[in-house]
């Protein structure tokens, strides 16, 4: 079971890096797409969907970590995130939903760090 929520941690820290892309590419790539006739991967629906499924998975990594290291940073941090993804998604600004990612992905690897630190404390103390 502790695998599977590892495994789960790194497919949220994976999509809020691959969000955190799209978002800095979008300029580029709006351009790209409409020559290329594949505009619906710039559909709002699709980040909206990456969005909402990599935040669950965030919220489980979290919390299934949190019993075991017990720091509430990582919680901070994706707290302040959704304070600039959520806005973001509403009006469509990437200016928000950019760091607002970013954030989400330091609070994942911070909550992985503060869990392999926790995990290996028995065996260093």
């Amino acid at each position: 079971m502790k695998k599977n929520l590892d495994s789960l941690g790194n497919v949220s820290v994976f999509l809020s890096l691959l969000c955190a892309i799209h978002c800095a590419a979008t300029p580029i790539l709006v351009g790209v797409v409409s020559l290329m006739g594949i505009g619906f991967v710039m559909d709002p629906f699709w980040e909206v969907c990456l969005l909402i499924i990599s935040n669950l998975l965030a919220v489980v990594a979290l919390f299934s970590s949190f019993r075991n290291h017990r720091k509430t940073l990582p919680f901070i941090l994706f707290g302040l995130s959704l304070l600039l993804i959520v806005p973001g998604l509403v009006i469509h600004q990437h200016l928000l939903i950019f760091p607002g990612v970013l954030l989400t992905a330091a609070a994942l690897l911070l909550n992985w760090r503060y869990s392999k630190q926790a995990g290996c404390a028995h065996s260093h103390a």
